[in-house]
């Protein structure tokens, strides 16, 4: 009898002893014992001793990704150890890889042709054990996936003085194909100046795949370069952020746009005239509105912005400033001194965090702290 066939009699048989006359006897019914299906394992990653990190993502304390000098390269325990996971037959120069890396499955690695105007991109499902090349339209790009298939590039065209043309690409599925949506590159066909030639771009957050700020530096005094779009990037418009109290004159660049929901976001300022200076701006509705939620910062770099809000940040003192709620500030002296070694510093949450540095040789070490960072260790020396 069919597995199929069988399940169907046992329910008859049930559905009549339901039925069955009070005071009659009612059989025993034996409980179906199916066949219990194992899955093969999903096979390890080759380890990867001692991987040259040139740039990282850790999604939490256990779980990340690194693009190695010559290796894509994942952990599933906080950095003690590393898996390869570079795309079958593709060479990987490291400082020349673009990346988004969504969670421990997903991700998308981005490899240049030598001319750079083009790339191949490759998108894993299964933590980088199988891969799918697609042809790009560009070489490299700063990219953001909102889910498995829908995503955009923002692709730098060239910068020159006080301005930069940008192109701004989306997918609906997974990278496979991507539409140029906007331009400001007046060498384009179709291009739009809603998003000024002028003005570096240097920061970019979607909080989803239609409404999105793009933020920079321009050389006028009082101002801040911040642009919003609401039809996924196909035109722009200014937004304006309180300019901080007694900083009449100062010079303005947005460091970083990043939202932790879908109403919650963080935009994060830096200020250069009597003094270099960093602010933070929050929305809770979207976008809609900006509010200063954090006093003056001595100049900083690295900043990392977690729900709740949590902000960390390395000043150039060396020392990491901390706040467990966007108001109160506390300072932490690492007792590592990363110096201008330090290339990137990721905190996952309010204990846990990890840093990049890389010397003069080009040697790269890869750390990890566990108490806001206090203390660290080396776990690639």
């Amino acid at each position: 009898m069919s597995r199929k066939n069988y399940l169907a009699t046992v329910a008859l048989l049930l559905s009549l002893a339901a039925c069955n006359l009070p005071g009659l006897p009612v059989p025993a019914q034996e409980t179906p014992v199916l066949p219990t299906v194992t899955l093969p394992p999903t096979p390890a990653l080759v380890p990867a001793a001692l991987p040259q990190i040139v740039a990282f993502t850790m999604l939490d304390a256990a779980a990340g990704w690194a693009v190695a000098s010559n290796a894509v390269v994942r952990t599933a325990d906080g950095g003690l150890t590393w898996g390869i996971a570079t795309p079958p037959g593709a060479t990987i120069a490291g400082e020349t890889v673009s990346a988004y890396f969504h969670d421990a499955l997903q991700a998308w690695v981005l490899l240049p042709t030598p001319d750079f105007a083009t790339g191949t991109l490759y998108v894993t499902s299964d933590g980088g054990h199988a891969w799918t090349g697609y042809p790009a339209p560009f070489g490299g790009a700063e990219m953001q996936f909102f889910d498995q298939q829908t995503g955009i590039a923002l692709v730098s065209l060239g910068a020159g003085a006080g301005s930069e043309a940008v192109a701004l690409y989306s997918t609906t599925n997974g990278g496979a194909g991507w539409t140029l949506v906007f331009t400001n590159d007046p060498s384009i066909p179709g291009s739009s100046d809603t998003l000024p030639l002028s003005g570096q771009k240097t920061a970019i957050g979607f909080r989803h795949s239609s409404e999105g700020f793009i933020g920079g530096s321009i050389p006028m005094t009082d101002t801040f370069y911040l642009y919003q779009t609401q039809d996924a990037g196909v035109t722009w418009f200014p937004r304006s952020l309180p300019w901080p109290e007694g900083r009449a004159g100062y010079f303005s660049g947005v460091e970083e746009v990043e939202f932790t929901s879908d109403l919650d976001g963080y935009i994060v300022v830096s200020l250069s005239g009597e003094f270099l200076e960093n602010y933070i701006y929050r929305t809770n509705d979207g976008g809609q509105t900006w509010t200063q939620i954090a006093g003056m910062i001595p100049r900083a770099r690295h900043f990392t912005v977690l729900p709740g809000p949590v902000f960390f940040c390395m000043r150039d003192n060396g020392r990491i400033d901390y706040t467990p709620d966007g108001v109160l500030w506390y300072e932490v002296t690492p007792d590592t001194a990363f110096g201008e070694d330090l290339r990137d510093m990721q905190f996952v949450d309010a204990a846990a965090g990890f840093a990049l540095t890389m010397d003069a040789a080009g040697h790269a070490a890869f750390h990890v702290t566990h108490d806001s960072g206090a203390t660290w260790t080396a776990l690639i020396p």
